[in-house]
């Protein structure tokens, strides 16, 4: 069967299946599931698996859902989604139902539907659908829906682990318009933590007050993130949340800890950025004060119970437009999407690809919707492009 009979065959079946898979995604849409409390999803997620009789599905110890539909024997892929959404914010900035799943104009609206309910979604029935179809995939599917993407990514990271998880190359489902993507920056989070002494207001001491050294700090780190930029090349280092004990108004505080969102090129690493930040800290504290900075840690705990004390570190990584996979990727899409440019520059955004890559899992970032609304008040996702991209999954891994 030629390509072109191929695809005009996975249309026909996506069309006649169109109102299931639109109402499969909607009651996704409709479960708020923050990182942690994904159970609710994860069970629709199985039998969703189940009904589409996946050979084999079950739920690992950190509350992933893993599906397999056996192919031929070409490569193993791996589909990768996330169940968890971000905070939805005040509902009443959403002009449609937060968690509604309504659908005006051809858009679908709600928190997760373009990232990345609907393109989980997408991938569930573009591994179920060849049993309908009667076609065997070129290799074996894995469909990984995993928790915790949006607070690190650890569910990518647990599963990992699993020896039965190897696969050969892997796409993330992420929402870039139904283009490819190559690569993602690096996210990391630092902390500047100080100390000093406290005291009653009325009596202040600026020399013991950290507030004071941490001020100097922050008022120099744009200097330094831009000497830093000159060698490392893209960096934003981000003053963003502050944790000031002991919250009484009258008393300083003895200590700061001021957190650092930075973004940078995939291959930064930690280690480039702390020398140049401690010693920014070190010439701005007062004598009565201590303080270092450091990499972030933090302790999730998954909604089955499991604990992991993690670094905060999202990694970076690019694929070379020169590997199998993705000019496998060009080829298998071009009939389908057209000869135009299929490649999108690489993510500012974060994701769980760097972590399947950097484990030896060639994977390039694909899916319906655009991120410029993923985690805004205006979340939609365009009802044709999700349907597409079920025909460009297929179209990945078909004979």
């Amino acid at each position: 069967m030629s390509a072109n009979d191929l695809l005009n065959e996975c249309r026909h079946l996506i069309e006649t299946h169109r109102a299931e898979i639109i109402a499969a995604a909607q009651s996704l849409v409709r479960v708020n599931s923050p990182s942690g409390q994904e159970g609710e999803v994860a069970a629709l997620v199985q039998a969703l698996m189940q009904k589409l009789e996946f050979d084999e599905t079950w739920v690992d110890k950190a509350g992933n859902v893993i599906g397999i539909v056996r192919g031929g024997d070409g490569p193993v892929t791996m589909f990768n989604g996330h169940m968890d959404v971000v905070s939805p914010g005040n509902p009443a900035d959403w002009a449609h139902p937060v968690f509604g799943a309504e659908i005006h104009d051809g858009l679908m609206w709600g928190r997760g539907s373009a990232d990345m309910k609907c393109p989980l979604t997408a991938m569930i029935y573009a591994a179920g659908l060849f049993k309908r179809w009667g076609v065997q995939p070129a290799g074996d599917i894995i469909v990984t829906a995993v928790v915790m993407e949006e607070i690190g990514g650890w569910g990518t990271h647990w599963l990992l682990e699993d020896p039965r998880l190897h696969a050969g190359r892997a796409v993330v489902g992420e929402p870039t318009n139904n283009r490819l993507m190559p690569g993602h920056r690096v996210r990391m989070v630092l902390q500047a933590a100080l100390s000093g002494t406290s005291v009653h207001s009325s009596q202040p001491n600026l020399d013991v007050n950290p507030l004071y050294s941490l001020a100097r700090f922050i008022n120099d780190l744009p200097d330094v993130t831009a000497s830093l930029r000159d060698k490392l090349g893209f960096l934003t280092i981000t003053p963003t949340t502050l944790v000031c004990p002991p919250g009484s108004n009258n008393i300083t505080p003895p200590t700061v800890t001021q957190t650092l969102d930075v973004r940078a090129e995939p291959d930064v690493e930690p280690e480039a950025l702390l020398p140049a930040l401690n010693e920014l800290l070190q010439n701005s504290l007062s004598s009565g004060c201590a303080g270092r900075v450091e990499a972030a840690r933090q302790t999730v705990q998954t909604y089955t119970g499991l604990q992991l004390e993690v670094a905060d570190l999202f990694p970076g990584y690019q694929l070379s437009a020169e590997h199998p996979w993705a000019i496998e990727c060009e080829q298998k899409l071009a009939p389908l999407l057209g000869d135009g440019d299929l490649w999108a520059e690489p993510a500012r955004f974060t994701c769980d690809a760097s972590r399947l890559h950097l484990a030896g899992i060639p994977t390039v970032m694909f899916g319906p919707g655009d991120i410029a609304v993923a985690h805004t008040a205006r979340e939609i996702i365009s009802i044709n492009q999700f349907l597409e991209s079920v025909a460009a999954y297929m179209a990945l891994v078909w004979p």
